[in-house]
């Protein structure tokens, strides 16, 4: 080879070199899905077959993660599933609430407590009926509980004297989402716990409730209220914007938060956002990550977070980290288990997750399902 040739050549290698570990510098800060294994319907306590009628919207795990606990929003009682089979164990009746809600979101707390609340919204067709704002303030409670039971051969329960109760109907309302079912605009869609250490003081630990809302969807917004302390029942939260960003949209169809969990190994917050038209047709759902330091940087320089209101927080850019479910709508995400796996090279943070599907069968006469997925936070 000419000396000539033989430059050049050297050169093109050490550039291919070069963007090929700036491309691995890149992907290693990223997270992404390792394993996605395929959906499940859920199987009824009745007859073991395919349920048609479960519309899950929300899933959290039981002890670890054997079974898992879901909300169907068509459905009082929340429902003990077998993560790996789909079948439905159990319904488990919320003894303090009678009436029917539109459960949208759940989330669980390190010590075993979970949360769920209602959509805090109404059909716009029901908000002159005389009983709309009772339906709306049905639909506007959020719990706190345990679950008891599960060993020694005794049912799962949920324990009556665990039960709390709060309200954030009024600090939404404080954020300018009304309260009116007339002019009602708000719909709750995600729940999650984040506990953070070392933040205000040294060796302090801030536990905050996080709240996502559906609607509105631009741009996306989420809200946290402060639990450290935790509160007393029929005590009214009060919420700080934490983050809001654009998710886009499918073709004409707004990309709208579904769900939201937050992952301790990788130090930010899963976000799901689903897409639905007017005609219950789906456009794919998506999969984002969002670090910690990346709502911290949106924060204005000096300011006081509890009193900011949403528009004075820069938008937030999460990683897109995985487009799919063209013919579902993704409705609900939850964490199982988080793992560290070590290789010669490096460690990396492995996290287990549940997604349910809820597709709206009644009018679309697709079932609802379970998904289990594994997703990887590469090292820096």
């Amino acid at each position: 080879m000419p000396r000539s040739s033989l430059k050049w050549f050297r050169y093109l290698v050490g550039l291919l070199s070069a963007l090929f570990f700036q491309a691995q510098a890149a992907r290693a800060q990223e997270v992404q899905v390792e394993v996605a294994q395929p959906s499940i319907h859920f199987l009824s306590t009745a007859t073991g077959q395919e349920d048609k009628n479960i519309e899950p919207s929300a899933v959290e795990p039981i002890g670890d993660g054997t079974l898992l606990l879901v909300a169907d929003d068509e459905n009082k009682n929340l429902l003990v599933v077998e993560a790996a089979t789909g079948a439905i164990k159990q319904e488990l009746k919320l003894g303090k609430f009678d009436k029917k809600p539109k459960w949208e979101a759940m989330a669980r707390d390190p010590e075993g407590n979970y949360y769920v609340i209602g959509s805090h919204s109404i059909k716009r067709e029901d908000a002159a009926e005389p009983d709309a704002a009772q339906k709306l303030k049905d639909r506007s409670r959020l719990f706190r509980f345990r679950l008891s039971g599960g060993t020694d051969g005794k049912p799962l329960a949920i324990d009556d004297a665990t039960v709390v109760e709060w309200n954030v109907t009024d600090a939404l309302a404080a954020e300018g989402y009304s309260s009116d079912p007339a002019r009602n605009s708000v719909k709750v869609e995600g729940l999650a716990i984040r506990t953070l250490t070392g933040c205000a003081a040294k060796d302090s630990t801030v536990r905050e409730l996080v709240i996502g809302l559906r609607q509105p969807d631009e741009p996306l917004r989420v809200y946290a209220a402060d639990i450290s302390q935790p509160p007393a029942t029929n005590a009214k939260l009060a919420l700080r914007p934490l983050f809001r960003f654009d998710a886009g949209r499918r073709g004409n169809v707004h990309s709208q938060l579904s769900s939201i969990e937050y992952a301790p190994a990788f130090k930010g917050f899963l976000i799901l956002t689903s897409t639905e038209d007017a005609d219950n047709s789906f456009h794919g759902n998506t999969l984002w990550f969002l670090a910690d330091e990346k709502i911290s940087a949106a924060l204005p320089s000096g300011s006081q977070p509890e009193k900011l209101k949403l528009d004075q927080l820069q938008p937030v850019a999460p990683q897109k980290v995985w487009l799919f479910g063209v013919n579902s709508k993704a409705e609900g995400l939850c964490l199982i288990s988080e793992a560290t796996v070590s290789t010669k090279a490096s460690q990396m943070s492995q996290a287990h997750l549940a997604l349910v599907y809820d597709n709206d069968t009644e009018t679309t006469q697709i079932s609802g399902a379970l998904q289990l997925i594994t997703v990887v936070l590469w090292p820096k």
